[in-house]
């Protein structure tokens, strides 16, 4: 596997996985990663599943010449089991669905067989002229669709 795959984790069953270890600067003083942290593990699990597909941040910003950012909306966290200093994690990140201008996330952090914390973020497709939403191109619609999980219904709507 080259370096550049293990930086940006692997596909499995529409599934990514993306590896990383607690570091001393990730917790409190008491060793345990400090609660926001886990936001900032799910954010590089997400740069790291648009790697795996061919994209990086930047280009969706200039798609179809428009200024566009992919922006958090909500995020609905569930801290089941502390992570600790030198624990070795994995977070798992599922597309679960997409409207016009969102995408539904589920981000698993596991160590080893044990969940430790779920992630369910809505994403939102933006202008970066205005701050409203606006649809998500074609090209990122289309790609995004073979990689969701699930058989959901989609609503166009959101």
């Amino acid at each position: 596997m080259s370096d550049r795959a293990v930086q940006n984790g692997w596909m499995q069953d529409k599934c990514h996985f993306f590896p990383l270890r607690v570091y001393y600067e990730d917790t409190d003083a008491g060793r345990i990663v400090y609660h926001a942290q886990y936001l900032n593990f799910a954010e590089r699990a997400r740069s790291a599943f648009l790697h795996c597909h061919g994209m990086r941040n930047r280009d969706i910003t200039d798609t179809d010449g428009n200024k566009l950012a992919i922006a958090v909306r909500k995020a609905d966290i569930d801290f089941i089991r502390p992570a600790r200093l030198e624990d070795e994690l994995c977070v798992i990140t599922q597309l679960t669905r997409i409207g016009g201008a969102s995408l539904h996330l589920t981000q698993i952090l596991r160590r080893d067989d044990e969940v430790i914390c779920e992630i369910k973020t809505i994403l939102v497709s933006i202008c970066l002229k205005t701050f409203k939403a606006k649809r998500l191109p074609s090209e990122l619609q289309r790609l995004f669709r073979i990689i969701k999980v699930g058989d959901g219904a989609e609503n166009g709507s959101g």
